[in-house]
């Protein structure tokens, strides 16, 4: 049995790992064997604006500018480590990056089953 102590330093840990958050253009469906994003674009390798824990659920928020991957279609988002391990890959319909700002809020939800 996880303590609470135990669970609440988990979540402190992992939000702190939480580094980048980067685009991709890969449309393959996600599998939880996925080793990262299948086709990342470079320029959106970004740190995070910011990690907020809450309960069993961590919050990050990540800024992709108005020049950045101005032109690249985005159809996956991840949010990795400094060592480039990523924690997730979402996928979704491309959009294709103009010059507008655009701010991805990821939620992890890291319940513990008791």
């Amino acid at each position: 049995m996880i303590l609470e102590a135990g669970k609440d330093r988990i979540l402190t840990e992992v939000s702190a790992d939480m580094q980048n958050g980067q685009w991709g253009s890969g449309t393959a469906l996600w599998t939880v064997n996925d080793p990262g994003l299948l086709s990342a674009i470079a320029a959106t390798n970004l740190l995070l604006d910011a990690n907020l824990v809450t309960g069993e659920i961590i919050v990050t928020s990540h800024t992709s500018g108005t020049a950045t991957g101005v032109g690249e279609s985005f159809a996956e988002y991840g949010v990795k480590n400094a060592s480039g391990t990523f924690y997730n890959r979402g996928t979704f319909a491309p959009i294709t990056k103009g010059a507008e700002e655009i701010i991805t809020i990821y939620t992890f939800n890291i319940g513990l089953v008791e």
